[in-house]
């Protein structure tokens, strides 16, 4: 019987490794939930009302739900203009997540224009979670499965609906995020083999495509090159301000003395607004942004965004490709083990589709079944 067993696992082991994909290879071998940093998660979807989407969030979490109304503001680039107005928001309080999580409207706009009214005629809504460990996701997960069950769509045709990991980096210290840990992740994610089979596993609509996309070409080249090697301090100013310029059509972008750059940047943005580099700075695969405005708040460019109010000083990278499929546990344990070992290990992370296997891998091995039974 014992034996008959032991063949049983092998099998299943074998049999997963047939259909693995770079992300599940992963996470299967790295994801480790005692050293797995914290996470805030954006889940969007339509087809229900904001009360029954508490009502099911409260079932599974706990807490109360309050509404909330607050006055919010939007630069009107067609105007030059602030404007105010009112957003109306569920709040669940007192849950197990020991935070708030926020239920509220979300126009995926694409400008700064009509926003008010944008949000006042929406029927998606975005669950918001304050930053949480993993140990929270698993319930948060069967009320998602609740809403699908009650009728609630997520990516589809007509809806740009995505599922957003929003990975705090060195526990939100300054002290410990640094640009190589940040170009490890970026990197592994980014790596042209790897990038290939992320792309086959989440199968992004087209309807999200004007949401994400890769950086620049003169940034991927950077990232590429192993022999990039920058300080904090470039590492800002190259994603921030070279690429920037270049995805405005300055062909000097990445040549251009740095003081030149800097003003050249500020006079090309007074006259075509925060909305030209939205490729840069919000619509990525992963967003960087947040992180280097957190890591810089007194630089020019940190400024001029927060005072559009689209952008936050966060030390997090946001994870934006995902499909909103109501699928939330698997997305965190992938991106969190890409993350954890991009943090941990030099040694890229290469992805071999032909034998569906990863390469040229460091050391450390989370404690799970398949990979003690099968080193790659």
């Amino acid at each position: 019987m014992k034996k008959y067993i032991v063949f049983l696992l092998v099998m299943l082991c074998v049999s997963q490794g047939y259909s693995k994909t770079f992300l599940q290879a992963v996470e299967e071998r790295y994801f480790y939930e005692p050293t797995a940093p914290r996470i805030g998660l954006e889940v969007e979807l339509t087809g229900l009302i904001p009360d029954r989407i508490g009502q099911m969030l409260q079932e599974r979490l706990g807490g109360r739900l309050r509404w909330h109304t607050f006055e919010d503001e939007n630069l009107n680039t067609a105007t030059g203009l602030k404007e105010t107005y009112f957003v109306r928001e569920l709040l669940l309080e007192d849950s197990i997540m020991k935070g708030t999580v926020v239920i509220k409207p979300e126009d995926n706009g694409v400008d700064s224009v009509n926003v008010a009214d944008k949000v006042a005629r929406t029927t998606i809504y975005e669950i918001v979670t304050p930053p949480i460990y993993y140990d929270k996701v698993p319930p948060l997960q069967q009320a998602l499965y609740d809403m699908r069950r009650a009728g609630a769509m997520g990516t589809q045709e007509g809806y740009a609906l995505a599922i957003q990991v929003n990975v705090e980096i060195g526990r939100g210290f300054q002290s410990e995020i640094t640009a190589k840990k940040i170009l490890s992740i970026l990197r592994n994610y980014m790596r042209k083999e790897n990038k290939q089979s992320i792309e086959e596993e989440r199968q992004v609509k087209a309807e999200r495509k004007a949401y994400i996309g890769p950086y620049s070409p003169g940034f991927m080249e950077r990232i590429e090159d192993s022999n990039y090697d920058p300080t904090m301090d470039q590492l800002f100013f190259d994603f921030m301000y070279r690429q920037s310029l270049e995805v405005l059509g300055i062909e000097q972008a990445w040549t251009m003395p740095e003081a030149e750059a800097r003003e050249l940047l500020q006079q090309q943005l007074e006259s075509k607004t925060f909305e030209a580099i939205l490729k840069v700075v919000k619509w990525n695969d992963i967003r960087v942004s947040a992180l280097l405005m957190y890591m810089f708040p007194d630089d020019w460019i940190t400024q001029y965004l927060l005072a559009t109010t689209w952008f936050h000083d966060f030390p997090i990278l946001e994870f934006r490709e995902a499909n909103s499929d109501f699928e939330l546990e698997t997305v965190v344990r992938e991106i969190l083990a890409l993350v954890q070992y991009s943090q941990e290990f030099d040694a890229p992370l290469v992805w071999d589709t032909d034998r569906q296997q990863l390469k040229n891998l460091g050391t450390y091995q989370a404690p799970r079944l398949c990979s003690s039974l099968f080193a790659e």
